[in-house]
């Protein structure tokens, strides 16, 4: 529906996602998640390929599929309609861990990889090798253009408001976070960005603006105004 309503410009994330406290609450604590999460997957593509009635039934996956019994063509029944984009909409997955196997069968299947704002700069590398590796398997070429890298962004007027509230007043959303998430300031201030690139990450294709709560508004709108009106400019 969306990829129908945006007229092609959806953009599918995907991810196996769930937290330690959710995967309980959802009853998937002990579930191998990143399996559950390729099961689904399938299925989803398996819909988008096929025609009704479906008969979706893979080996070992869980989710089964069919509207055999009460498709009605004439009125519609039982069909899920597919993408405005032929064959799909672009499918991008976030990646965390270093070294992550999982951007391989990104590269593997066609889905493009984001590196999670959270991941140190020194490992990002370490995902656009592993996803060039992936197109290498499927005899396709790696292009850094599909290669998402999201940053913690906060963009002032001047230097002094960009280092109090992006990592230095007490009630800096950016140093709350994470201080909380990392539980050391220190390796949190490499995440905040100050500068126009990363020379650690290499060329990739789009930087995702990773912002955090208003705690003061102007100020984040500032930062979204700046980073579009005055930065991006600069760097194209």
């Amino acid at each position: 529906m969306f990829d129908h309503l945006a007229k092609g410009r959806f953009i599918f994330g995907i991810s196996p996602g769930a937290l330690a406290s959710d995967a309980e609450a959802l009853g998937i604590y002990d579930e191998d998640r990143n399996k559950l999460f390729g099961e689904a997957i399938d299925v989803i593509l398996a819909i988008w390929e096929r025609d009704p009635p479906y008969d979706i039934d893979f080996p070992g996956n869980r989710f089964k599929v069919s509207t055999a019994r009460t498709y009605l063509a004439e009125f519609g029944r039982g069909i899920m309609y597919k993408p405005y984009q032929k064959p799909r909409p672009e499918i991008v997955g976030t990646v965390v861990a270093p070294h992550s196997q999982g951007v391989i069968a990104m590269g593997e299947r066609d889905f493009h990889p984001l590196s999670a704002n959270f991941l140190l700069p020194h490992w990002l590398p370490s995902h656009w090798a592993n996803y060039a590796e992936g197109k290498r398997r499927a005899g396709l070429r790696a292009s850094c253009a599909d290669w998402r890298i999201a940053r913690t962004i906060f963009v002032a007027d001047d230097q002094r408001t960009a280092k109090s509230y992006g990592r230095e007043d007490a009630r800096s959303p950016y140093r709350f976070h994470w201080e909380k998430l990392l539980g050391n300031m220190m390796r949190a201030k490499r995440h905040v960005i100050f500068k126009r690139h990363e020379q650690e990450a290499g060329e990739f294709g789009e930087i995702v603006y990773a912002g955090m709560d208003w705690v003061d508004p102007a100020l984040a709108r500032r930062s979204m105004e700046l980073m579009a009106q005055e930065v991006m400019p600069g760097l194209s």
